[in-house]
């Protein structure tokens, strides 16, 4: 069996864990969605993510319930350990303590627009926020002085995509332009260009699965994915499919073109800038709270200008 064939069982694994958070998750029923014995499917999972099974649970669960405590205010503590997947409040506060030095109460209570909580892995981001690398990104008004002035937020509602998707496991940084996510994308594209499947209604998309203000970098989920039709149910070695479902989105759109008269180290930055301002400022005051779901960063191109790209990013979103 290939490296490609464990990686894709290996998915499958986790695609189910991020569906049944709240469920039993035990080595028996893990090993069962992967195909292999429960002995060899903890060492293989660890082989290819780099840390064990329980471990990887535990921290995807606490993690989840860091978002929800800053971004689902009207829901409780308990509520929250339930919906996680704990079995009980004094389990998870436990749990909570130990991973993020301090209690889910404080922790929730000491959140606020202009602060970033992380949890004790987790890196200080020093470097400039890079994301994209041949393009200058741009989003709303620069002012006199070069820096943004407004943005555009607009509530959207999307449908479920079927995708096909390539899981990158080496972790990335908001804001950072990182090489290998884009070898991704092209992986994902030459199997569904290599089948005919693309259309002119195909969309191509990034998947992330946690929050780089509470997720160690190296840890952070990202799946490049590009939608194909629903009667492929089947991939192959390290290419996958699932559902993203759809709902109600917050969406920035961004401008990427090669426009020279906008400082290039400012406008490099603004994905990153576009992800902190829908958390940090649109969210708290909209009258919305952040729904179960991934971010979506779908891909555009202009229409009659293949020199142009838009990038949407898109917050899950729901009403309180």
């Amino acid at each position: 069996m290939s490296r490609k064939e464990y990686v894709s069982r290996i998915n499958k694994v986790i695609d189910y864990i991020n569906r049944n958070m709240d469920a039993e998750l035990n080595l028996e029923n893990l090993s069962s969605v992967a195909k292999f014995s429960s002995y060899h499917f903890h060492r293989i999972f660890k082989g290819i993510m780099g840390e064990n099974l329980y471990d990887f649970i535990q921290r995807v669960r606490l993690e989840k319930a860091a978002n929800m405590l800053l971004y689902q205010p009207d829901v409780t503590v308990t509520e929250i350990a339930f919906n996680c997947g704990f079995s009980s409040s004094s389990i998870f506060a436990r749990a909570f303590q130990s991973h993020f030095g301090m209690s889910a109460t404080a922790y929730r209570k000491s959140f606020s627009k202009n602060r970033k909580i992380n949890s004790k892995d987790s890196k200080e981001q020093n470097e400039p926020d890079i994301y994209y690398k041949d393009y200058p990104i741009t989003v709303g008004n620069f002012n006199k002085r070069g820096l943004l002035s407004s943005m555009n937020v607009r509530i959207k509602s999307f449908p479920t995509y079927h995708v096909a998707y390539y899981r990158h496991l080496a972790g990335y940084q908001k804001g950072i332009y990182n090489q290998e996510i884009t070898e991704s994308f092209k992986k994902v594209e030459n199997w569904v260009a290599s089948r005919n499947l693309f259309t002119s209604t195909t969309v191509g998309m990034g998947i992330t699965y946690d929050n780089p203000d509470i997720t160690s970098n190296e840890k952070c989920r990202y799946d490049t994915a590009y939608t194909i039709p629903d009667d492929i149910t089947e991939a192959s070695g390290e290419i996958g499919i699932q559902d993203i479902q759809g709902g109600t989105y917050a969406v920035c759109r961004i401008e990427v073109s090669k426009d020279k008269d906008i400082p290039y180290e400012l406008s490099i930055s603004e994905l990153g800038t576009v992800v902190d301002y829908l958390y940090g400022e649109w969210l708290p005051d909209s009258g919305f709270q952040l729904a179960d779901k991934p971010c979506l960063e779908i891909y555009y191109r202009a229409d009659n200008n293949q020199e142009e790209m838009f990038i949407e990013y898109c917050l899950p979103i729901t009403p309180y």
